[in-house]
């Protein structure tokens, strides 16, 4: 027995496209994920220097405020010490920022000859 013809219009619109964008339920992150994973590639956010861009600022965020913190408690110790509370506070935060921005000027320097 042959088997029954299909009901209804044919169904419209273009074919689905090739590669890691073709449309899906799931969106196209997903797509793109599972296209390079069945060509055997694996995926990560590096191939795009996303996850590069991200660490970059992830650790700058974490140098001025890990920097500046230090900075401030240990010019609140001195002042706790000395009683003068304000000053060595205010004067280890400053302290804290600008070693932080020598770091991170570093930082950026290192990450421009690698991904330049």
């Amino acid at each position: 027995p042959a088997a029954p013809a299909p009901r209804g219009p044919p169904a419209a619109g273009p074919a689905p496209r090739e590669g890691p964008f073709r449309p899906s339920k799931t969106g196209l992150r997903a797509n793109a994920l599972c296209y390079h994973l069945r060509r055997g590639e694996g995926w990560s956010p590096m191939k795009d220097d996303l996850g590069a861009y991200l660490a970059l600022f992830s650790e700058i965020g974490a140098m001025y405020f890990v920097g500046t913190m230090v900075g401030v408690l240990a010019g609140w110790w001195i002042d706790q010490q000395f009683g003068t509370l304000p000053a060595f506070a205010v004067g280890g935060a400053l302290a804290g920022f600008g070693l932080s921005s020598l770091a991170v000027i570093r930082l950026i320097k290192r990450f421009l000859a690698r991904f330049g």
